[in-house]
């Protein structure tokens, strides 16, 4: 496939933008240190996608970025039902090994303002980002001849879900919520709703506020 969009490694300062970014809709405690290591750990599902400019003397626009992690089987497993959670994922559970088999978690996905001013003309019809990386990815993964199980992102937004809905992903059950806890004195505490359940196993109590709530998605292939 000739990509008229270019993949690029992540820089430094994208890198960051994603981080604060992350934090700001899903205060996890994750260290930078911790998501530099999975870039590292998987560069080539770490991208950021630049558009040519009409200067070809300068560098490519950058329109969007993705960070996708290789999770090993049994990790993976693990992680879409929250045995495991999101920022206990190592560096060392990621899959580097042709033929193993790996589940693709999309930690981070997004477009930017320059995507839009794109237009038509490129890939034939300006699609979807999600969908377009999506597409991007599976031709990574080939290339790298993992047995791929299926994808899964952890959704903190409602355009996320609406995102993943479109592109066929289900809740697994798992959901990891946000609460501005009363008896803390606003300190943020993480509540786990894991499959099967109607609920989280710690109760809410009087003056407790949500501050957010994320929703395990999958797509098993």
């Amino acid at each position: 496939m000739a990509h008229i969009i270019k993949r690029m490694p992540l820089s430094e300062e994208v890198l960051r933008e994603i981080y604060s970014s992350d934090q700001s809709m899903y205060p996890a405690p994750l260290t930078y240190e911790r998501l530099e290591s999975w870039v590292k750990a998987c560069p080539e599902l770490s991208l950021s996608y630049g558009a040519p400019t009409r200067d070809t003397t300068e560098p490519p626009t950058v329109v969007g970025a993705v960070i996708v992690l290789p999770v090993r089987g049994k990790h993976w497993r693990d992680l879409v039902v929250g045995k495991l959670k999101e920022i206990e994922i190592d560096a060392t559970m990621c899959s580097t090994q042709a033929g193993e088999e790996v589940g693709l978690h999309i930690f981070h996905i997004e477009k930017f303002d320059s995507w839009q001013q794109l237009g038509e003309g490129y890939d034939g019809k300006l699609r979807p980002f999600a969908e377009y990386v999506t597409a991007d990815m599976t031709e990574i993964v080939e290339e790298r001849g993992w047995n791929v199980l299926g994808y899964s992102a952890l959704t903190a937004t409602s355009a996320g879900q609406k995102c993943c809905s479109r592109m066929n992903y289900k809740p697994s059950g798992y959901q990891e919520i946000f609460v501005q806890t009363a008896k803390s004195g606003g300190k943020i505490e993480m509540f786990f709703v894991f499959p099967g359940e109607s609920g989280p196993s710690q109760e809410l109590e009087e003056g407790d506020e949500i501050i957010t709530k994320s929703d395990m998605m999958v797509r098993y292939l």
